[in-house]
């Protein structure tokens, strides 16, 4: 049921959140919803997950934009289904050409487990593809960008449980997006991801050509990707 809009308790909010003392040092977790002030700003370690979507043009073979429609809504569903499943993934973000997702990683194990999740992501982008080739469909590929260091959690509805919301703001999140925009079609990510990566993890990756400060590689998960091959 909707509840009517206070513009008195909205004066207060405000006051309060403006009132607030802005962190300086970063925590090395993030931060669980239950402990969490609605009227605070939170610094935190985190691996944000940037994955940049689109459908793959096909010029001798057009079809119609709104079969774009299923493709975009299958991916991005399953790929939700990938992060929710994760227990270190805290939020996720969507908008009609991307995703955020964000772990908590204060050990280096969590941080193989969000690199895991990119893999399944960019993989799942060729499953859809596969199957919606069958149909005629256009195909979808997804090019992933990663980040680890201290990102700004900003809560701006704690009022509502059903719906919380956060903003996440800083370097890393810029970061991860511009690794995304020069991956195209692979995982690029970060000095400071591949030196926390297993060595076998690392074997994945080699320097990127566009930069000495980032690395690339072609990651799949090996089930789905098997599935792909048959």
């Amino acid at each position: 049921m909707a509840t009517i809009y206070n513009f008195s308790e909205s004066l207060s909010r405000i006051d309060s959140i403006l009132s607030s003392n802005i962190p300086e040092k970063a925590a090395r977790a993030i931060p669980s919803v239950e402990n969490i002030n609605s009227s605070s700003e939170y610094l935190s370690q985190a691996t944000v997950i940037h994955v940049k979507y689109e459908i793959v043009p096909d010029m001798w073979h057009p079809v119609d934009k709104k079969l774009n429609l299923p493709v975009i809504q299958s991916f991005v569903s399953e790929a939700i289904c990938v992060g929710g499943s994760s227990s270190c993934c805290k939020d996720i973000m969507i908008t009609a050409d991307y995703l955020r997702l964000v772990y908590d990683t204060s050990l280096k194990t969590e941080l193989n487990e969000a690199l895991d999740d990119a893999a399944r992501i960019r993989t799942l982008a060729m499953v859809v593809s596969k199957l919606a080739k069958q149909r005629e469909y256009p195909m979808i590929k997804a090019s992933v960008g990663m980040d680890y260091g201290t990102v700004t959690m900003l809560p701006v509805n704690l009022i509502d449980s059903r719906y919380p919301r956060f903003i996440w703001t800083g370097e890393v999140v810029d970061r991860a997006q511009q690794n995304a925009g020069k991956a195209d079609d692979d995982i690029v990510i970060s000095d400071v991801v591949w030196k926390n990566l297993t060595d076998n993890n690392r074997k994945l990756f080699e320097t990127d050509g566009f930069s000495f400060s980032t690395y690339r590689g072609k990651i799949v998960n090996i089930a789905m990707n098997n599935w792909i091959a048959k």
